[in-house]
């Protein structure tokens, strides 16, 4: 009787785990796909300079509530799991600018400039282990 009451106790223990398990899995993905709705919903959309700023105040606050670290420039590292960083391409210059220099420079300038200019997204990449936006690239329209 003692040992139908072990095993009884054991499979209900492993049906437990494994519920446990499969729910947060599941809890994580449905983070994963929330997460990246929000970028991705920007891909060849146009968006004005003042959205803009706040789709970059939102990742730098992200990268800085994941602990993602900076370079000696303030630029922030890719981590491989939960990191995003954005690049722009402004129509005056060949040059491309981190988010990171225009919120260091200072944000407001960007939407006193840029305000009413037009963003698109062009491109978004994804970590590899975690499916987590990682990279997000925006053009001046």
């Amino acid at each position: 009787m003692k040992k139908i009451t072990i095993f009884l106790v054991l499979i209900i223990a492993f049906i437990g785990i494994y519920c446990y398990t499969y729910s947060q899995n599941k809890i994580s993905k449905n983070n994963i796909i929330a997460n990246n709705n929000e970028y991705t919903a920007l891909l060849d959309t146009e968006i004005t300079g003042t959205n803009f700023a706040s789709i970059i105040n939102k990742v730098m606050d992200q990268n800085l509530n994941n602990n993602v670290e900076k370079d000696s420039d303030g630029i922030f590292l890719d981590n491989g799991t939960n990191s995003i960083n954005i690049e722009i391409k402004f129509k005056d210059t060949d040059k491309v600018v981190k988010a990171e220099k225009i919120f260091n420079y200072d944000i407001r300038n960007f939407i006193k400039v840029y305000g009413n200019y037009k963003f698109k997204c062009t491109k978004i990449d994804y970590h590899k282990k975690t499916k987590y936006v990682k990279y997000m690239f925006f053009e001046e329209v």
